[in-house]
């Protein structure tokens, strides 16, 4: 998911977005106070899933609550990645998910406005080939839904 983290930078920086990185090694627990500490308006952790048996596949974004500030551009990143996703069924489209709670990441109390994104199934065989295939293709989707949430593109 870094990989595709670059892309959503560069393609983010080429329209003159600011954006800070957490380093992928450090400390989970840091991430949120980052974010705050550098003013960031929004905050987004790009994950790849896995399911207990390895056989469930598709796209799911995770925001704290219905409530929650992030729901607009939750629900923007999933329909804009389920538009490049290679399956078509109802299956695959997870949706978005409320948390309440259980997800530092997407939860309101340690960031306001933040989600998690979790793109497709790396323990999925036809899930893992999509997103090492479409790396480039989902970074830059993922760019164009939060420039398109700011009204920026």
């Amino acid at each position: 998911m870094n990989d595709v983290a670059d892309y959503v930078e560069a393609e983010l920086k080429n329209y003159g977005v600011k954006v800070y990185r957490n380093n992928p090694n450090g400390n989970i627990n840091l991430w949120n106070s980052e974010a705050k500490y550098y003013n960031c308006d929004f905050k987004i952790a790009i994950h790849s899933n896995a399911s207990g048996a390895h056989n469930t596949y598709g796209i799911e974004t995770w925001i704290d609550e219905e409530g929650s500030l992030s729901y607009s551009i939750a629900n923007i990143i999933q329909e804009d990645l389920m538009n490049i996703y290679n399956k078509d069924d109802e299956k695959a489209n997870r949706g978005v998910k409320y948390a309440n709670g259980a997800l530092g990441e997407a939860n309101d109390r340690y960031f306001p406005f933040g989600l998690l994104v979790e793109v497709a199934h790396h323990d999925y065989k036809e899930d893992a080939l999509w997103i090492m295939s479409n790396k480039k293709l989902i970074g830059k989707t993922l760019a164009d839904s939060i420039l398109k949430y700011f009204d920026i593109l």
